[in-house]
């Protein structure tokens, strides 16, 4: 099984809401990085978690927060928790991001110096 439809299964990942954020993300070219343990997942093992953290560029929060005002960072039909994540230490990472296949999708990822 590929690894984003393994993903999506144990997601339960029925309406697209991974590919619909990265997309809105993308169409809008916000500067962002996987981080935790999606983020990992693009340099071991994959890791199965129903979470996606997030870190996306200081200097686009607001516009993050605009865009994501009609959409929450849940969907009916899938089980996916997207928390973005605001702490100032991860700021710079996307940055210092570099793009990763992380289950299956090319995107902004950082491991984590602690992992």
């Amino acid at each position: 099984m590929k690894a984003l439809a393994f993903w999506k299964a144990v997601a339960m990942d029925k309406s697209n809401f991974l590919e619909s954020l990265i997309a809105l993300l993308a169409e809008h070219r916000i500067r962002y990085c996987v981080i935790g343990g999606q983020g990992v997942n693009a340099y071991v093992e994959p890791l199965v978690s129903l979470d996606l953290d997030l870190v996306v560029a200081v200097d686009q929060i607001e516009e993050v927060e605009r865009l994501l005002e009609n959409l929450s960072v849940s969907a009916r039909g899938s089980q996916l928790r997207v928390q973005i994540q605001t702490d100032p230490r991860y700021f710079d990472f996307p940055s210092r991001s570099t793009e990763q296949e992380v289950l299956g999708l090319a995107c902004p990822s950082r491991q984590s110096k602690t992992c």
